[in-house]
């Protein structure tokens, strides 16, 4: 069941960055920062 959830998940944010480009969402707790501030 959480494999599902798992691939569904990468499926639509792979969907999302594809419409939207790369960055466009980003996992809550992600330390990775594409632009400085």
């Amino acid at each position: 069941m959480a494999d599902d959830k798992e691939r569904l998940l990468a499926a639509a944010i792979s969907q999302m960055e594809k419409d939207h480009g790369k960055g466009a969402i980003m996992r809550l707790g992600s330390r990775d920062v594409l632009v400085p501030v």
